[in-house]
């Protein structure tokens, strides 16, 4: 039996930096899996796969950090 997902869920923000957080860390972590595979005795094995999970990554971090909502004023203020 597959599991069906909610339409609506109930993260609040401090749930979605936690979430963010282990992202960045997972990232960190494949970043250097990456670098120990490229310089090892087998260059390039496994990069593949360890690629694609990067990419899932950032592409979850990218719709995470277009949710935010960033500050703007409210009034004209001129910028540089």
């Amino acid at each position: 039996m597959t599991a069906k997902y909610q339409k609506k869920f109930d993260i609040n923000p401090g749930d979605l930096e936690l979430i963010e957080n282990a992202l960045v860390e997972r990232a960190r972590t494949l970043c250097l899996q990456m670098l120990d595979k490229q310089s090892g005795d087998k260059p390039g094995a496994g990069v593949e796969r360890l690629n694609s999970q990067m990419q899932e990554i950032q592409m979850l971090l990218g719709k995470l950090h277009n949710q935010k909502i960033w500050y703007a004023p409210k009034q004209y203020v001129p910028r540089g």
